[in-house]
């Protein structure tokens, strides 16, 4: 906890009144629009997944699984949120491993205007790697 207060500067108090205010938003959402609510719920699964899978990793150093999880995540529909760090994820894992064709392809599966400076970015890491 004392983490957290350094964290966020909340006492364990308000966390708890945060809690109880995103229950409450969470049921109003699920009667008001069904849809946005089964959006939300399946955003927060999978960041809670995609936490629980860098903890693994961070205990096992297991790269392949963690590679194997990340894959699973794009070959299901890909994020379900936006962020820079997590979109580029994989890409980042197979440059750690030498798989640069697998980085490019799913660089090529980046469509989102906000993440097009950083592919090429990427892009021209990678073409650099590849003339070594």
């Amino acid at each position: 906890m004392k983490l957290f207060e350094r964290l966020f500067g909340l006492k364990k108090s308000n966390y708890t009144l945060n809690q109880d205010s995103n229950k409450e938003l969470y049921s109003s959402l699920k009667r008001i629009d069904k849809t946005k609510y089964k959006a939300l719920k399946n955003q927060d699964e999978q960041i809670d997944a995609i936490f629980s899978a860098e903890n693994e990793y961070k205990e096992s150093q297991n790269i392949d699984e963690l590679i194997s999880f990340w894959e699973h995540i794009w070959d299901n529909g890909g994020l379900l949120f936006d962020g820079m760090k997590w979109m580029f994820r994989l890409p980042d894992l197979y440059i750690k491993v030498g798989r640069y064709e697998d980085a490019l392809k799913i660089l090529d599966r980046i469509k989102k205007p906000i993440y097009a400076d950083k592919v090429v970015v990427y892009r021209e890491k990678i073409a650099k790697k590849m003339n070594k």
